[in-house]
């Protein structure tokens, strides 16, 4: 499956864990994706065990635990979303959620903002040799350098470099578009956008900006709203709405010039040789 293409954006609608733990959460957002128009889905998966500790973080353990679902459900949501023709993949947390989501056959791997520094997460991740979209929300220059260098030295060229805003929702004035133009000038990267902001804006910007990956949260109705998600989450009009303007605009840019000079001279051709006078039709 080709997934980076010149003209067209890769959507993704980012479902993470906005399921809260129930099954029908993610059937839901596979759903949400098919009829908005979205290319993929995206889910956090994890073993609470394997990356929280729970005697030195209870509240995060157990926040986490409550959202967990098992491997047997997240196979079972990959059928699902593929009976539907919507890519499935997944934020693996773990080292064993990476090596089941490798063996569940996905087509994507995404690595979070937050494994800044686990570079020997990142060589895992780099070793299945899939297309990889990686968040930089909390990377430096240097940060980035380090994650491009590590696909490089494996001549892997499959790599997508996000920008994003850890801030949820992230601020107009502190969106740095930009940056994402920055990664893809001075490393030669394909660059993508994980949108933190409210409302569709800025993922459009993105877009117009040349972004090969569009990523936008989005919320069912499973939500508890004590989390950060729902509040730059599009509901289902908004997620339709975003999928029908970025098709819109990107028809939009047609061929280039030098499409529009040949239909030009032909229509100059047919009619070169008409003048209206008098009412009349005549040859010139």
């Amino acid at each position: 499956m080709e997934i980076i293409k010149k003209d067209r954006c890769f959507i993704v609608a980012e479902g993470g864990v906005a399921h809260h733990g129930h099954f029908g959460g993610v059937t839901d957002v596979i759903n949400m994706a098919k009829t908005c128009g979205a290319d993929a889905v995206k889910f956090q998966v994890y073993k609470t065990e394997e990356f929280i500790s729970k005697k030195h973080l209870p509240k995060w353990f157990n926040r986490y635990k409550s959202k967990e679902l098992s491997y047997e459900q997240w196979e079972r949501a990959k059928k699902y979303a593929d009976k539907l023709g919507v890519t499935f993949f997944a934020t693996a947390h773990d080292d064993k959620s990476l090596d089941f989501l490798a063996e569940l056959g996905v087509e994507i791997h995404k690595i979070g903002s937050g494994e800044l520094g686990n570079w020997d997460f990142v060589r895992r991740v780099e070793s299945f040799g899939k297309p990889t979209f990686a968040s930089t929300g909390m990377y430096t220059k240097k940060a980035v350098e380090k994650l491009v260098k590590i696909f490089r030295e494996e001549k892997n060229d499959k790599l997508v470099v996000m920008h994003c805003v850890t801030a949820y929702p992230t601020a107009p004035k502190n969106a740095n578009m930009k940056r994402m133009l920055d990664i893809r000038d001075e490393f030669g990267v394909d660059v993508g956008y994980s949108d933190h902001t409210q409302g569709n804006l800025f993922p459009m910007m993105a877009v117009a900006m040349g972004a090969k990956v569009l990523e936008k949260h989005v919320m069912t109705g499973y939500e508890t709203f004590k989390g950060n998600d729902w509040r730059v989450a599009a509901k289902k009009e908004g997620l339709m709405d975003l999928g029908r303007n970025v098709r819109t605009f990107e028809s939009g840019l047609g061929k280039g010039l030098k499409a529009n000079r040949i239909y030009q001279e032909r229509f100059n051709e047919k009619w070169a040789t008409k003048r209206k006078i008098g009412g009349k039709m005549l040859r010139a």
